[in-house]
């Protein structure tokens, strides 16, 4: 069977306050095309379909229109799981509907079994068994301990995804061995896996509440067709695990040497039969110029610019200085682009930056990942303006240390 992993589209994302929906349909039509071509007849999206649980109209438009057309293609049968950015009700609500399309949505909160989902030939055989699990919550998996600290209800909760896991795995074999067949297994997962590479390194910290999963075993398994990081990649030790990665740049640490057309973002194209597995890369286009340009040099910094203004077509740019004060970068940017095609989404003065941190007690020589939680909200209330010791700084505190741990708790972002 030739099947198509594709995940994290964020349909309706808009970057530093500029939209991706005309990208983000030029990558659909290329899409539909590709599984034209290719005789893709198992479509996977392993998560993250929308950017929001309130999706607007266009986005929500893209996302049928696309799964209008895929029904004319030679694709028999799509597969879609929720991850963390898409709402439970919002996909629940055209379950049955796409039904009639062959499109299977597993948004969660719902009985194991739906879970399990068979890929029949056009003679009833068996010929693939999937395992879609879509982005569990902690609400989907146990009960909050009202005595138990953050960290204790991480660990449960990362116990119980695995045993989720297990557990259709379980409802898989049951299923193929009903049907006397050895077809393939696939499960489907949005998640992320410790060790992985997220945006420009490596770093264990909660993605989606999870800290890195670890300890998943998924024996018999074939293939793991993984949402939720961007950048594709597979999993260390596990060359049949892959994240198929966003289709879009998103973000500034997803950008290879410092270009969106470097490219690095692709779809992947899996052949699974028993006993064979054929796993190959298809690169996505790119149809967004986007630059990341990082100096202590505003001469240099402005020649740059300067060259990039005179290629006459339009360039999104980021921008970090990192030199000494006084040199009115800003401005002369301001007036270089001036009526050219360049826009400057982000300009990032780092030298200011790390004086605001100085200045709230936030010591330069320690890193993010040193300080702690608690300390992060202190030096955001201090740079507000926010006595720490008034009514209202109190207030603020506990609510934003409220909400710290519900986001830590729910992975809503």
């Amino acid at each position: 069977m030739r099947i198509l992993h594709t995940s994290d589209w964020h349909l309706g994302l808009e970057s530093y306050g500029r939209s991706r929906e005309l990208e983000q349909a030029q990558f659909l039509e290329w899409l539909l095309e590709t599984i034209r071509q290719e005789g893709v007849e198992l479509l996977l999206v392993a998560g993250d379909v929308f950017d929001s649980h309130n999706p607007g109209r266009k986005a929500e438009r893209l996302y049928f229109d696309f799964l209008a057309q895929l029904a004319k293609t030679p694709c028999r049968q799509a597969v879609i799981i929720a991850g963390n950015h898409d709402s439970v009700a919002g996909l629940r609500a055209t379950q049955r509907v796409l039904e009639s399309l062959n499109v299977s949505v597993v948004a969660g909160g719902e009985e194991l079994a739906r879970e399990v989902i068979p890929c029949f030939d056009s003679a009833g055989q068996l010929r693939l068994v999937v395992g879609a699990v879509p982005y569990l919550r902690p609400g989907d998996l146990l009960e909050l301990a009202p005595q138990a600290s953050v960290h204790e209800d991480l660990d449960r909760y990362l116990a119980g995804y695995i045993n989720h896991y297990h557990k259709v795995r379980q409802l898989a074999l049951e299923l193929r061995e009903r049907h006397h067949s050895q077809a393939p297994l696939l499960f489907m997962g949005h998640l992320y896996v410790q060790g992985c590479l997220m945006g420009e390194q490596v770093r264990d910290l909660p993605v989606g509440n999870l800290q890195g999963l670890e300890g998943l075993s998924l024996e018999g398994v074939d293939y793991l067709a993984l949402g939720h990081l961007h950048l594709p990649q597979e999993v260390a030790g596990h060359p049949h695990w892959r994240y198929s990665g966003s289709p879009l740049h998103f973000g500034a640490g997803e950008l290879r040497a410092g270009r969106s057309l470097e490219g690095g973002k692709s779809v992947v194209l899996l052949d699974l039969e028993p006993g064979r597995r054929e796993i190959e890369l298809l690169p996505v286009p790119v149809w967004r110029d986007i630059r990341i340009l990082e100096g202590d040099d505003p001469q240099v910094l402005l020649e740059t610019v300067g060259a990039w203004v005179a290629e006459e077509k339009p360039i999104w740019l980021l921008l970090t200085y990192r030199g000494p004060e006084g040199s009115h970068l800003a401005n002369q940017l301001k007036e270089l682009i001036e009526d050219s095609q360049i826009e400057l989404l982000k300009f990032v003065d780092e030298r200011w930056r790390q004086q605001v941190l100085s200045a709230n007690d936030l010591a330069l020589e320690r890193s993010e990942g040193e300080l702690s939680q608690r300390e992060v909200l202190r030096g955001f209330l201090e740079a507000s303006g926010i006595e720490l010791e008034s009514a209202e700084g109190q207030w603020m505190g506990k609510e934003l240390g409220r909400l710290l741990e519900e986001i830590l708790l729910e992975g809503e972002i």
